[in-house]
């Protein structure tokens, strides 16, 4: 490809840090084995997961 163009897949795949990655991953684990419990306190377990989760994304997004 030349150098002038620049493949946006790359640029992309650039951008992905494994430690966000890694941290989507671990808190989409916890929050589905808390939704999968009975109780009162998993709601704010799965609440907590998913506002990390979408503070991730945001970060993600202020980034660009």
């Amino acid at each position: 490809m030349p150098p002038d163009k620049e493949n946006p897949v790359n640029e992309f795949f650039k951008k992905i840090r494994p430690q966000i990655i890694l941290a989507i991953f671990v808190l989409g684990l916890i929050s589905t084995v808390a939704l999968v419990r009975d109780g009162e306190q998993y709601i704010a377990v799965v609440t907590g997961c998913t506002g990390g989760i979408i503070a991730l994304g945001m970060k993600l997004l202020d980034g660009e």
